[in-house]
């Protein structure tokens, strides 16, 4: 929710979306979770947390799109204790995602 995606965003960022899957009977979602360039991974999973309201459980898939940031790949150790056991790599729609094609992360 509240997810930029080539040019635009969602139109339910994470109040909206999680009350409305509250008051729809849905106790959990999926999320995307999406570092921004030069961010460190953990970060861009609190910059996310940051936006929840608690109406429903939230898992995330993160949105790697800079390994080069902080630690590398080695970031992704400290993800599964956080929620996070999926990370995606985008490779298509150059340009739609902050970072994506983003020369840091392919070296």
């Amino acid at each position: 929710m509240s997810m930029p995606f080539r040019g635009t965003v969602s139109c339910d960022d994470s109040t909206s979306g999680t009350m409305s899957a509250a008051l729809g009977g849905t106790t959990c979602i999926g999320d995307f979770c999406l570092q921004a360039p030069g961010q460190w991974l953990p970060a861009a999973l609190e910059t996310w947390h940051g936006k929840l309201v608690d109406a429903v459980d939230v898992g995330f898939h993160i949105a790697v799109t800079d390994l080069g940031a902080g630690e590398g790949i080695g970031n992704l150790e400290r993800l599964p204790p956080e929620g996070v056991t999926e990370a995606k790599t985008v490779r298509a729609y150059k340009g739609a995602m902050p970072g994506s094609y983003s020369p840091i992360f392919w070296r």
